[in-house]
């Protein structure tokens, strides 16, 4: 060092260990000093600390990895107790036999240092290998047991951190640091490029030992890129030594490069990695990569032996209470269990693994052998989930009907069908099935009549047909997929009739409504528009007529030749064609004002848009002698929106 550099030089003492140290352009000459224990120091150009982020209260906790990211970039900090300007320090603590811990900072330009959440992660595992945390919140795990977790670290309130499973974890295989028989914990490093993309770098465990460069998109579970290429002779790597890996980022004006440093028992090296990478995770670029990282997973050999999906603390605790109680046949414990973290969690917070699982629990199939034992059930989770929308059809094995049918459980079923949005067709047809037979087997049979399993569905507690009916007919289904579940479901001529009978009752009550074309009166709005004034509807106990159309047309289209060839169903068909061909014609002579009135709709929204935001540009510059002369020539063409006054071939 040179005698200048020797005068400018500055020492100054740190009040702790220091472990990361930064010089960013948002601290405007200030230094971010990162302590071995998490604790942060702001220190101006002097080194003489300014801020502290207070001391930790519990001794032993030591830091894992740090990350420093800008606010103007960070998009899972809360708004609320966040800066718009500065940085933001995130750092994962590690103690002995204590779940890994997450301290999030705010950091301002002028040095001040704000606590913004401490958080335990919600993983079992204790011995971490590397972790990852991009400026969207998303936060990876990579254990010394091979197992990647993936989180999402958001503020879901404004005011509040929280952390949350976001996809199933990975196992890997095929790498050092995981390889029972040689295993070199150091060897491997992560470096979040931009959402859920993350950048692995490894050396492999079979053949010749290689170091591997692997581009992962954790949200979808696949490798995007890879490249592999030879451990360097010098460091000195064999089975007893191995390597210390470590990534980080070198940004550039022209590039983007990730700066790969591999230290050796007594030699270093550093490697410039150049990367080009996508702004975000998308479906598109995960499309048609799912068996590209198939060397470096370990394969599942069934269900049962897939990841486990992570689960908050609380959660895990909560669903062991409730298989706990399951298991003993105590359905009012496992309500209480549930219903005690219920009330404290909202919706968002369930997530989806969460109510999975609990599902599989309530759900729970009994051993074999144990025939004639009663299968321990709890309605009222089932029924809380339902009314919260947090439950998929697929989540039940053998779908969410067949369990509940397994218990003759209708009252959930018909919550289902209001709060389920992806129920097969073939599923809902065959209960509508089911309903339709017990309601036959109410109705007094004739005592020529042969009534052949007229008691199919004995509950007490099936609903009554056209309320369950209403339910079908509202939900939204594929034409083709309810023709052929109704074919296969509703085969018989009888039921048919049965269900024939009461759509044309439905539209023959739609047709005999009066049509109000006109407004009962016209009224002003605030900005002196005038705007029609219609009388308020009542809700209707049976489904729109659009529905209850394109219903029966399903089964028309899938059924019209039993009911041809059965004598009862003839006069509904023909009362069909009576009540639908008025309302034909008059769609029809009504489509035929359209025409007409079309002007006049478009000069009301006009008025309309212009009162409430004023009139546009393009508008305002049309000169009153071109709409007057585009008036004439209208008029002169007597042309209307539906009209064609000579077609030349």
């Amino acid at each position: 060092m040179t005698a200048d550099l020797q005068k400018k030089r500055i020492s100054a003492v740190m009040p702790d260990v220091i472990s990361h140290l930064y010089t960013p352009e948002e601290l405007l000459n200030r230094v971010l000093v990162v302590s071995t224990d998490g604790r942060l120091h702001a220190a101006n150009a002097d080194l003489s600390v300014q801020h502290s982020s207070p001391a930790p209260q519990e001794k032993g906790w030591l830091l894992q990895r740090h990350f420093l990211l800008s606010r103007q970039s960070c998009t899972f900090v809360p708004s609320r107790k966040t800066p718009s300007q500065g940085l933001i320090s995130v750092s994962f603590l590690r103690k002995a036999s204590s779940p890994l811990r997450l301290s999030v900072a705010g950091v301002s330009t002028d040095g001040y240092i704000a606590s913004l959440g401490d958080l335990s992660v919600p993983i079992e595992e204790n011995d971490i290998a590397d972790v990852s945390c991009s400026s969207s919140g998303f936060i990876t795990v990579l254990a010394s047991s091979g197992t990647w977790y993936s989180l999402q670290l958001e503020s879901r309130d404004g005011s509040s951190l929280s952390l949350s499973p976001r996809a199933d974890s990975l196992r890997l295989q095929n790498l050092s640091f995981v390889s029972p028989s040689s295993s070199h914990p150091s060897e491997v490093a992560l470096l979040p490029l931009t959402s859920s993309l993350v950048l692995l770098a490894g050396i492999t465990a079979q053949g010749g030992p290689e170091l591997v460069l692997l581009v992962w998109d954790l949200q979808y579970s696949v490798l995007i890129a890879q490249h592999t290429l030879a451990v360097p002779n010098a460091l000195g790597r064999n089975k007893a030594v191995g390597l210390h890996i470590a990534l980080a980022n070198a940004p550039s004006p022209t590039a983007r490069h990730a700066l790969l440093l591999l230290t050796g028992a007594s030699r270093a090296s550093v490697l410039a990695v150049p990367l080009t990478v996508p702004p975000r995770s998308t479906l598109a670029g995960a499309l048609g990569r799912g068996s590209a990282g198939a060397r470096w997973l370990t394969p599942a050999s069934g269900p049962a032996s897939a990841p486990a999906q992570v689960l908050e603390l609380a959660q895990a605790r909560t669903l062991k209470a409730v298989r706990s109680a399951m298991e003993l046949r105590r359905a009012a414990s496992a309500d209480d269990a549930f219903f005690e973290y219920a009330r404290q969690a909202s919706v968002t917070e369930l997530g989806y693994a969460f109510v999975k699982q609990v599902l599989e629990v309530v759900f729970r199939v009994p051993p074999k052998g144990a025939q004639g034992v009663e299968i321990p059930y709890s309605p009222k989770i089932v029924r809380w989930l339902l009314e919260k929308k947090v439950v998929g059809y697929g989540m039940v094995e053998g779908g969410l009907f067949s369990a509940l049918m397994v218990r003759r459980d209708w009252p959930s079923v018909v919550l289902a069908m209001e709060a389920v949005s992806d129920v097969p067709e073939d599923d809902m047809i065959s209960l509508l099935a089911q309903v339709v037979a017990a309601h036959r087997s109410k109705q007094p049979v004739s005592e020529d009549a042969m009534q052949v399993d007229s008691t199919p569905a004995a509950a007490g507690d099936v609903p009554l047909l056209p309320s369950f009916l209403a339910l079908c007919v509202a939900y939204s289904t594929t034409p083709a997929a309810l023709r052929l579940a109704l074919r296969k479901h509703l085969p018989e001529a009888e039921d048919l009739t049965v269900v024939l009978g009461l759509l044309g009752s439905w539209i023959e009550r739609w047709g005999s409504e009066e049509e109000t074309l006109l407004p009962e009166n016209v009224t002003k709005d605030a900005r002196g528009v005038p705007i029609p004034v219609f009388a308020p509807q009542e809700k209707r106990d049976i489904p729109p007529l659009q529905k209850v159309l394109t219903f029966t047309q399903s089964v028309v289209d899938s059924s019209f030749l039993i009911l041809l060839t059965h004598p009862p169903a003839q006069p509904l068909l023909r009362g069909l064609l009576e009540h639908l061909e008025p309302e034909v014609a008059r769609a029809t002579a009504l489509a035929q004002l359209a025409g007409a009135l079309q002007p006049f709709a478009t000069a009301h929204a006009r008025a309309v848009r212009e009162g409430t935001t004023g009139a546009t540009k393009a508008e305002a510059r049309v000169d009153w002698r071109k709409r007057r002369r585009a008036a004439h020539e209208q008029a002169a063409m007597a042309l209307g929106a539906y009209q064609v006054e000579e077609l030349v071939l």
